[in-house]
């Protein structure tokens, strides 16, 4: 008896170790096959000391769309995490992102949004950027997800 349920927290425990990211969390990956707004949810639990992200995985843009990506924070800790200037970046040295794919509209709603507009001028590719957001006083906290222009 002892064995089998040893066994079976092992399966359990490999199953929940093979669907999950880095994180912890399975990445929730957004399909944006439209040229209006595409909302991509930021799930941040923090102290102020640290943070942690749920994984916003690929957003994928159909082709010839061209979206407002709006990414939104929600916040489950107990600070308030929200957007400042610069708060998405697309900058992959290793492989630059021209200047004119992405707009930055900048930070919305008091810092709970963050907006660009692809102009989405290259297909079949892949954009590493990067997510920065701050508590009112405390560490700053980064995730790197990834924009897939079809």
């Amino acid at each position: 008896m002892k064995r089998t349920m040893l066994l079976g927290a092992f399966a359990i425990a490999a199953l929940l170790v093979s669907s999950c990211t880095s994180w912890g969390v399975r990445a929730q990956s957004t399909s944006c096959n439209t040229s209006g707004h595409c909302q991509v949810t930021v799930t941040v639990n923090g102290d102020g000391s640290s943070c942690t992200f749920t994984p916003v995985g690929v957003i994928t843009v159909g082709p010839g769309h061209k979206p407002d990506i709006v990414w939104t924070i929600q916040n489950t800790g107990s600070v308030q995490y929200h957007f400042e200037a610069g708060g998405i970046q697309f900058n992959n040295k290793a492989d630059p992102v021209p200047a004119d794919e992405f707009d930055d509209k900048g930070v919305q709603a008091s810092g709970a949004g963050y907006r660009m507009k692809d102009q989405h001028k290259t297909s079949g590719k892949q954009y590493n950027y990067k997510i920065t957001v701050k508590p009112a006083s405390g560490a700053a906290c980064e995730n790197d997800p990834i924009v897939a222009n079809e």
